[in-house]
């Protein structure tokens, strides 16, 4: 067995499923689902489904939606760190370029980093795959600092994103069986060196990032 070379000492999630993460993973064990019908989308496949928090106002921009989610998840993600330092590290993955509004990565950075220096935080750019991208950066970090926060964040649902969706032909339908279903959320993790001394056991263990 490989190594460890990372330990996840905490999480934090915010879906339309559940602002926290233990509400949101017992929704998703108990199969609970929230997709909605689009109707201010000019689809021929009719009106798109999408899942979406219905508590926020649906003709928010996306870059407010992301900013929204990500609070949420990075400050339960630092719950348990009493007095995080400045130069905590942090990389954070987002949407790719070239869909839907572009994301101000400077503004997105300021509305996350309340407990963070934005300075410290590092912006991976490449859709779902920056996860695995900064998930890796961050290992390297590791063999230099105590902890680093790891997270990803993207909400597609607002009404610019689903209308570039739409004239692209991404969304799911009759004739487009491979489309997707929009969402949005936000997840952030929290890994320690393996040397290092925690208070309480990892929730998990990472040993490689393929």
């Amino acid at each position: 067995m490989a190594a460890i070379v990372a330990h996840v000492a905490a999480i934090g999630l915010a879906c339309p499923l559940g602002l926290r993460s233990q509400p949101a993973l017992a929704a998703m064990a108990a199969g609970i689902t929230r997709f909605v019908e689009v109707d201010n989308i000019d689809e021929a496949d009719g009106s798109p489904k999408a899942s979406l928090l219905g508590a926020l106002d649906p003709a928010l921009a996306r870059a407010e939606r992301i900013a929204w989610f990500g609070r949420l998840a990075l400050a339960e993600a630092l719950a348990g760190v009493e007095d995080p330092s400045p130069a905590l590290r942090c990389v954070l993955s987002l949407p790719a370029r070239g869909v839907g509004p572009p994301i101000d990565v400077a503004a997105l950075q300021h509305a996350l980093t309340d407990r963070l220096a934005p300075s410290a935080m590092q912006v991976i750019e490449e859709g779902r795959g920056g996860v695995f991208q900064a998930l890796a950066a961050a290992l390297v970090m590791l063999e230099r600092e105590g902890s680093v926060v790891v997270g990803g964040v993207d909400s597609l649902v607002d009404p610019s994103t689903l209308a570039a969706l739409a004239s692209r032909r991404r969304l799911l339908g009759r004739s487009n069986l491979d489309g997707i279903i929009p969402g949005e959320g936000a997840a952030f993790v929290l890994l320690t060196h393996p040397t290092a001394s925690p208070r309480r056991p990892p929730l998990a263990l990472i040993h490689n990032v393929a």
